[in-house]
């Protein structure tokens, strides 16, 4: 009886240190057929900078993150705001994808999720030109560190049709690879022009 309390008070106590880890950040959901690929940063600054920072400018800074980076444009010009529409373009090797995001949910200073569904891509496969589409969910988590560091935490999933095209996508053809190589360098990018901007 003593070991079955003892189960019961250390259980109460793992799920209420849960819900409050997860209660101020979104909570990303798994997706079947996708691809999750997740990079932290650690960045100078309080969160609220931060979280100020990419709801204001993170338009206008896209193109000088990344050479791959196209536009991401706020529908209707402003700050970020959940209901706004976001149109996105950018490109890696012979590959290029367009993204209607809408921005679902905005914690401040803790967190911003927005999604497109469908995007829609070109793969350039010799002469031939190959038209796809995925569900893009993209996650920013904020956690600060101290009154003057962020840690940034950068989710992107790529929701596929079915678990055979992202095996095709993935494993057989390849062209997945390019974009986790871009990934990395676009948050890299963001840590290097946030830096010298604030």
């Amino acid at each position: 009886m003593k070991k079955l309390y003892l189960f019961l008070i250390t259980a109460l106590i793992s799920c209420s240190v849960y819900s409050q880890k997860n209660e101020n950040v979104k909570e990303i959901p798994k997706h079947k057929s996708a691809v999750k690929k997740i990079y932290n940063i650690t960045v100078p600054g309080s969160a609220e900078k931060v979280y100020n920072f990419i709801i204001n400018d993170f338009s206008r800074i896209y193109r000088e993150t990344s050479d791959a980076h196209d536009y991401f444009i706020i529908r209707g010009g402003g700050a970020m705001k959940p209901g706004c529409i976001i149109d996105c373009a950018e490109a890696v090797k012979n590959q290029s994808i367009v993204h209607e995001y809408v921005v679902e949910e905005m914690k401040k200073n803790k967190s911003i999720y927005y999604y497109s569904k469908p995007s829609r891509s070109i793969a350039k496969v010799g002469k031939k030109e190959i038209e796809g589409e995925s569900n893009v969910y993209v996650y920013w988590l904020l956690e600060e560190i101290n009154g003057s560091e962020t840690k940034v935490t950068f989710t992107v999933i790529t929701q596929f049709n079915s678990s055979f095209e992202k095996f095709m996508i993935n494993s057989v053809l390849g062209k997945y690879r390019p974009w986790k190589k871009h990934f990395i360098e676009e948050m890299e990018g963001f840590k290097s022009v946030y830096t010298k901007k604030i």
